[in-house]
């Protein structure tokens, strides 16, 4: 008769043992307060470490970035040089090219520049136009020339001077200058223009009365060339109580205890653009 048996498993409980593991696993696990203070150290340095690591890759990126960038511009720079050189070549090649267009064969002419004198005239001047020009050939070169004052021709004028009472201050003048080579008719030429300057005023001495122990009246007399209004100033030496009318020219010395003898002073008259005259006078008390 076959029997089967059932295996049951079998459990082997140790007391003691048991107490002890149910014990640990019912208290907590206690972290002291130093514990927790090392461990906020540690996770404070060890994010300090990660900033500091990031502050150094940050400078590190822009040291890169900036070697690159000047890289960069080291190179546009090389190439905006070439660039400006080879426009420098260029340029100096159309130089070139004109100087060559400019030149002329031997029998040409042409003129380079007029010169007027006096650089800067006046009203009273006469002004002089001379010519600079470029020939080598053999002919006879002759100018005709047409004056101009503020762009209209003057008429009746076709020699190199233009005498003075044609023009007035401020007035431009220029002039057209066409050459003839053996009467064959060249190139004109036109000048710049100059513009005529301000006279100075004239200025002399009228004594009104000079009479001993009396004031003593001068007169300043001056015209000016352009029309201009003149006033008048004594200047540094002048004698002590003396006055002067500046509209007038009128001078008076009223000074006491004066003397026989020479006396000297000086003035000066301004027109309305302040171009001066100034002049030294004297004058005589009790002499012949």
């Amino acid at each position: 008769m076959n029997r089967s048996f059932k295996k049951e498993p079998v459990e082997i409980r140790i007391p003691e043992l048991e107490k002890k593991f149910k014990q640990a696993a019912k208290q907590p696990v206690k972290i002291t307060q130093k514990q927790q203070k090392e461990e906020e150290k540690k996770t404070g340095g060890r994010k300090l470490l990660f900033a500091v690591l990031i502050f150094i890759a940050v400078i590190a990126g822009l040291i890169f970035f900036k070697k690159e960038s000047g890289k960069q511009h080291q190179v546009e720079n090389q190439v905006a040089g070439r660039e400006i050189a080879k426009e420098d070549v260029v340029s100096r090649e159309d130089e070139t090219k004109q100087t060559v267009r400019a030149e002329q064969p031997p029998d040409e002419f042409f003129i380079k520049k007029v010169i007027f004198s006096p650089p800067q005239p006046l009203i009273t001047d006469s002004i002089k136009a001379d010519v600079s020009g470029d020939y080598q050939g053999t002919g006879h070169v002759t100018y005709e020339y047409t004056w101009h004052i503020n762009g209209k021709p003057v008429k009746g004028i076709k020699d190199n001077t233009l005498p003075p009472g044609e023009f007035k201050k401020k007035d431009r003048i220029s002039v057209i200058v066409i050459p003839f080579i053996d009467g064959a008719e060249k190139d004109p030429y036109k000048s710049m223009f100059i513009v005529i300057h301000s006279s100075p005023p004239s200025l002399e001495l009228k004594e009104i009365s000079q009479k001993l122990n009396q004031a003593i009246e001068l007169q300043l007399i001056s015209s000016d060339p352009d029309g201009d209004k003149v006033t008048f100033s004594l200047e540094t030496p002048f004698l002590e109580g003396m006055t002067i009318e500046k509209e007038t020219g009128k001078i008076i010395w009223n000074q006491k205890d004066k003397k026989k003898g020479t006396y000297k002073f000086k003035a000066s008259a301004t027109d309305g653009d302040g171009i001066k005259t100034s002049k030294n006078f004297e004058f005589k008390i009790g002499t012949k």
